[in-house]
């Protein structure tokens, strides 16, 4: 196992626990062996490229977190107040994209 990208990307192409099939999803921790898949899997590893790929993993995914979160410079702009008591955010990034952010959760009696 030479290329610990391309490893990951078949491991997160088999999914895991229901989620979509890319690695930002895929779970790994350094340290825990036994996770989901790792142990059927068909390759030659060892506990040492195993903690690399987690590394690996934990790095990626903060490069993600970067690009779809920091990167972009989301503001709010305004609050959407609904009536189960759910409240959003609307945000806009520096390009112009628009999203909407639960900040608040459905609640109270209205919810039943």
């Amino acid at each position: 196992m030479k290329n610990l990208a391309a490893a990951l990307r078949a491991l997160a192409a088999r999914g895991q626990y229901g989620q979509t099939r890319v690695p930002r999803n895929f779970h790994m921790s350094e340290g825990d062996y036994c996770t989901y898949y790792w142990s059927n899997a068909k390759w030659d590893h060892s506990f040492e490229q195993y903690n690399a790929m987690a590394r690996l993993l934990a790095r990626y995914k903060r490069f993600v977190h970067f690009v779809e979160e920091v990167l972009p410079e989301w503001r709010t702009v305004d609050h959407v107040s609904y009536m189960d008591n759910s409240r959003d955010a609307v945000q806009v990034s520096r390009d112009g994209r628009e999203r909407r952010v639960q900040v608040t959760a459905p609640h109270g009696d209205v919810c039943f």
